[in-house]
C-alpha cells in the first residue's frame, strides 16, 4: 500500500511523457529564428532602399527637366544661327545684314557684299560695326548656351565652368544621371544593404544616409542650374540702331528735298501758265465755258469733258491754231509740261490743276494715293525706330520729313496700334520684287534711286487692270504690270565688272514709265501694232509713232513680253497703223528711233 502511495500511477507518467513530446514538437529551433529574422530584415531593407531611391529619383526629375530646358535653348539658338548663315549664303555676317534689312525696312541698301564694295565708306563702316556687334553677341550666346556651370562670377566668367561644347540633350542631362549613379554606388559601399550590414551597423559607422545623399545631390544640381541660368541671364543681345542710319540719310534728304521742292515749283509754275494760256486761247476764239479748255491741249487725256470737246470741235486744227498763237508750246514742250505736272501732282497748291491732271489719267490718282501710303509707311518705319518712338528724338531733317506725313498728335496711336499703313499693298510690293527676281530684273530695280516710283506705278496699273478686266485677280495683275513696266528700267551709267566674282559695281539705273498696254484673254496686247485697222489722222499717227519710239516695250514681240527672255521684233518687221505703215530696226537711227514711217 505504501508503495502505491509514493509511486505514482502509470497513467500520470504517461501524461508527462505525452506533454514532453508535444513541447518538443512545437519548440522553435534557434537557427530557424535566425533565418526567419534575416529574411524579414532583408526584405524590409530592400523595400526601404527601393522606396527611398524612387523618392530621390522623383525629386531629381525637376532638375532633369531644367537641364533639358538648357538643351532646348541651345538647340533653338543653333537653329537661328543656321538660318542666318543660310540666308547669307554661308556667311553669318551677310545673314545678320539681311535680317537688319528685313527688320529695318532697309531693302534699298542692296546686298552685304555689294554694299561693302560700292557703298558710302562711312555707311559701310557704320553697318560693319553694327553687324560686328550683333555677331559678337550671337557668338557669346553660342559659347554660353553650350556650357554648364558649377558657379558663376560676373567679374570672372571663365571660372566655374563644369562642361563646355555641349550640343545634345544627353550631355546636358549627364549631371542628373551621374548623381543617380553616385547615389547607388554610395549606398552599395557605405549603406546597409543586408543583415550583416545591419548587425555590424555599417551605415552608422560610415555616417551615411541614403536620403541625405539624395538631398545633397539635389542641392548640387540646383547649384549647377542656378549658376548656368545666371550666366545666360547676363548675356546681352545687341539690337541694331536703325536711327543711326538717319545721319547718313540726312544730307540726301536735305538735298533731295531742296531739289524736289524747286522742281515741283517749276513744274507747277509752267503748268499754271499753260492752263491760263489755254483758257485765254478759248476766250479769244469765243469758245463757251472757257475754263473747260484748260486741259484741252494735254497730250494725254482720258477726261470725258475734254473728249467731248475734242469730238465737238476740230481738235487737230485747234492744236495747230494754239501752237501758232503760242509758238513756245511745241509737242515736246507740251509733253514735258504734262509729265512735270503728273510727277509733282501730289504737292500742287493749285487744286484745279491737280484735278485736271487726275481727270486726264485716272491711273495717276491711284498712283498718288498709293505713293502717299508708301511714304507714310516709310515715315512710320523711322518713327518706330526712334528711341521710345519719340518723334522729337529723330534728327531735325528726318523729324520734319516724318512729321509732314504723320501728324504729331497721331504718332502715339500709330505706335500703340502698330498701324499697318499699307495693308494689302505691302504684299503687292513683295509680289513686285518676287516677279522682278523671276524675270532677272531685280538688280536694275534695286539700283534705282527710288524704288517706290516703280512699285507704286506697277501697283496702280495692276489695280486698273483688275477694275477693267473681270475675273483678273490682283496677283496676276501685278505680274502683268511688272512684265510691262520692267522695260522702263534703263541703265543710265555703265558699271564695271569686278574680276573673278563677276560683280558689277558703279551701275546707276533710272525708270521711264511704260504705257499700260491693254489685255486680251488676260495677256498683254500691243494695241498700236495689232488693232488699228481704221483710218486715222496724221496727227494721231505721229503721236503713235512717237509712242513706239519712246517706249522700249514696243521693241519686243507681243508673245514674249511676259517671258523671262523677251525677243525683239526681227529687222524689217512691218505693221500697219490705219492707212500708215511702220518698220522696225534693231539698230536705232541717229535720233535713237527703232521705228520709222515707211508708208508707201
Amino acid at each position: 500500500m505504501a508503495d502505491s502511495l509514493f509511486k505514482g500511477p502509470d497513467q500520470i507518467q504517461s501524461g508527462l511523457d505525452i506533454q514532453k513530446e508535444i513541447q518538443k514538437r512545437t519548440e522553435t529551433k534557434p537557427l530557424d529564428i535566425v533565418v526567419k529574422l534575416a529574411g524579414a530584415l532583408a526584405k524590409g531593407k530592400g523595400s526601404e532602399i527601393k522606396r527611398n531611391m524612387s523618392r530621390i529619383q522623383t525629386n531629381l526629375e525637376d532638375e532633369q527637366s531644367q537641364l533639358k530646358g538648357f538643351a532646348k535653348q541651345q538647340t533653338e539658338h543653333a537653329t537661328r544661327i543656321k538660318t542666318l548663315t543660310d540666308s547669307g549664303m554661308g556667311s553669318l555676317e551677310a545673314g545678320i545684314f539681311n535680317e537688319m534689312v528685313a527688320k529695318g525696312d532697309l531693302k534699298n541698301l542692296g546686298s552685304w557684299d555689294g554694299l561693302q564694295i560700292t557703298g558710302d565708306p562711312k555707311l559701310v563702316k557704320f553697318l560693319q560695326e553694327e553687324v560686328g556687334k550683333i555677331k559678337e553677341s550671337l557668338d557669346n550666346k553660342t559659347k554660353e548656351y553650350r556650357t554648364l556651370r558649377s558657379s558663376y562670377d560676373i567679374n570672372n566668367p571663365e571660372a566655374g565652368i563644369l562642361a563646355e561644347n555641349l550640343e545634345e540633350e544627353a550631355l546636358f542631362t549627364k549631371p542628373y544621371r551621374q548623381s543617380l549613379y553616385e547615389i547607388v554606388q554610395n549606398q552599395k559601399k557605405l549603406g546597409n544593404n543586408n543583415l550583416l550590414d545591419v548587425l555590424t551597423r555599417r551605415e552608422k559607422r560610415n555616417d551615411y544616409s541614403l536620403i541625405k545623399d539624395g538631398l545633397e545631390k539635389e542641392n548640387n544640381l540646383q547649384l549647377i542650374i542656378n549658376a548656368t541660368r545666371e550666366s545666360r541671364k547676363n548675356l546681352k543681345e545687341y539690337s541694331p540702331s536703325y536711327t543711326g542710319l538717319a545721319k547718313f540719310l540726312e544730307p540726301d534728304i536735305d538735298e533731295n528735298n531742296t531739289r524736289n521742292k524747286k522742281d515741283a515749283q517749276d513744274a507747277e509754275s509752267k503748268l499754271n501758265t499753260f492752263l491760263a494760256d489755254s483758257q485765254e486761247w478759248a476766250i479769244k476764239n469765243k469758245r463757251q465755258n472757257s475754263t473747260a479748255y484748260q486741259g484741252y491741249f494735254f497730250p494725254i487725256t482720258q477726261s470725258t469733258t475734254t473728249q467731248e470737246l475734242r469730238n465737238k470741235n476740230n481738235y487737230p486744227s485747234d492744236l495747230q491754231s494754239f501752237q501758232k498763237e503760242y509758238p513756245e508750246y511745241s509737242n515736246d514742250v507740251l509733253r514735258d509740261i504734262y509729265t512735270g505736272g503728273a510727277v509733282h501732282v501730289n504737292t500742287m497748291e493749285n487744286e484745279l490743276a491737280q484735278t485736271l491732271i487726275f481727270d486726264s489719267d485716272p491711273d495717276l490718282k491711284i498712283t498718288s494715293e498709293l505713293s502717299s501710303g508708301l511714304e507714310k509707311n516709310l515715315a512710320y518705319q523711322y518713327l518706330r525706330a526712334a528711341p521710345n518712338q519719340d518723334l522729337d528724338l529723330l534728327p531735325d531733317v528726318v523729324r520734319d520729313w516724318v512729321a509732314s506725313r504723320i501728324p504729331k498728335d497721331e504718332t502715339k496711336r500709330y505706335v500703340a496700334e502698330s498701324v499697318d499703313l499699307l495693308g494689302d499693298d505691302f504684299i503687292h510690293v513683295k509680289t513686285v520684287e518676287e516677279m522682278l527676281n523671276k524675270l532677272g530684273e531685280l538688280d536694275k530695280y534695286e539700283n534705282l534711286d527710288n524704288t517706290f516710283g516703280f512699285s507704286t506705278n506697277v501697283i496702280a496699273q495692276a489695280k486698273a487692270f483688275v477694275k477693267l478686266y473681270d475675273g483678273l485677280d490682283m496677283r496676276r495683275a501685278v505680274e502683268i504690270a511688272v512684265s510691262q513696266q520692267r522695260f522702263g528700267l534703263i541703265e543710265t551709267k555703265k558699271g564695271m565688272e569686278v574680276p573673278v566674282i563677276g560683280l558689277k559695281i558703279g551701275t546707276e539705273n533710272a525708270y521711264q514709265t511704260q504705257p499700260r498696254l491693254s489685255l486680251k484673254n488676260n495677256k498683254t496686247n500691243q494695241f498700236i501694232l495689232n488693232d488699228i485697222t481704221f483710218d486715222i489722222t496724221e496727227d494721231n499717227f505721229q503721236s503713235w509713232l512717237e509712242a513706239l519710239n519712246i517706249n522700249k516695250i514696243y521693241n519686243f514681240t507681243t508673245e514674249t513680253i511676259e517671258s523671262q527672255n523677251p525677243q525683239q521684233w526681227k529687222d524689217g518687221q512691218r505693221f500697219s497703223i490705219g492707212q500708215y505703215e511702220v518698220t522696225f530696226s534693231s539698230q536705232p537711227d541717229s535720233e535713237g528711233n527703232n521705228w520709222s514711217n515707211t508708208t508707201p
